[in-house]
């Protein structure tokens, strides 16, 4: 089954590489990813195994995504087609010997688990997104409510200036609460759909300020505080990450080849020292 396999992987490398685009505050996935998954809709597939790839964390992180064409059973179908596509080129590969079928084993392991792996990059990606863009969403409410504006028109006017995910995801959350939906509700639906602790946070300051009375402004810089510290914090984390990997090119690429040119030059010199002592070199 060469066909359909190779199928497959080319297919799994085109979601792959549409993943690791990242433009603005677009989710980080190409059309051509999400045609290819949804190509496999109506796959004749085992409705088992869809049921069994159906799982919360995929319905999580396809909810985390924001603004994907694609549902959850299309991820299910997707992982299905992969399993079946890595078990018929088993079965192919095991005329040819043990080996190559686990070969194909692997494939239909990775067919199962890269569509999941694919949504979940897109939605850690696009968290770390909202997450960078909160405190200056922040800064725009807390200008407006210090003008005496309240906090859902606040919250309209910030969306409506800034874009990214972030926005989007207040714009939806006012549209929920223009339908009807309660606004405690509304707040703990963002924060479910974003799945970021900084949104839970700042969700669970506006709830505890808007029952105790408090004023709006305070709590929102506060949590802008802790928002810029963190990402403070994280930016030292990386780079004290980033130092062993510097030192450990340094020690294998750069200290060689210095290493090299001091040889190379003390092997030429001795070399001709020899000559001139033997008379072979002038």
């Amino acid at each position: 089954m060469p066909g359909p396999l190779t199928f497959w992987m080319a297919s799994i490398l085109l979601a792959v590489l549409g993943a690791g685009r990242t433009r603005g505050g677009r989710t980080p996935a190409s059309p051509a990813a999400v045609r290819i998954i949804k190509a496999f809709r109506h796959a004749p597939v085992a409705r088992a195994i869809v049921s069994r790839a159906l799982t919360p964390a995929v319905r999580a992180n396809l909810a985390a995504t924001g603004r994907l064409d694609l549902t959850a059973e299309d991820i299910a179908h997707a992982r299905a087609v992969g399993v079946h596509v890595g078990t018929a080129g088993a079965a192919g590969l095991l005329f040819i010997g043990p080996g190559p079928a686990f070969l194909g084993v692997a494939f239909a392991a990775w067919g199962y688990a890269s569509p999941a792996l694919w949504i979940a990059l897109c939605a850690r990606r696009r968290r770390a997104q909202i997450v960078g863009d909160l405190p200056d969403m922040i800064d725009v409410v807390v200008l407006c409510a210090e003008a005496g504006m309240a906090l859902e028109p606040a919250l309209r006017l910030a969306s409506q200036r800034l874009n990214g995910p972030c926005a989007d995801e207040i714009a939806l959350a006012l549209r929920e609460m223009e339908l009807g939906a309660v606004r405690r509700d509304a707040y703990r639906a963002l924060a479910d759909r974003v799945g970021a602790p900084q949104v839970r946070g700042l969700v669970g300051a506006l709830l505890q300020a808007d029952e105790l009375g408090s004023p709006i402004n305070e709590a929102l810089t506060r949590q802008a505080d802790i928002l810029r510290d963190g990402r403070r914090q994280a930016m030292r984390d990386a780079a004290a990450r980033t130092a062993p990997k510097v030192q450990l090119v340094v020690a294998m690429i750069m200290v060689p080849g210095a290493l090299l040119v001091v040889v190379g030059v003390m092997v030429l010199q001795l070399v001709g020292q020899l000559g001139a002592v033997t008379g072979g070199i002038p």
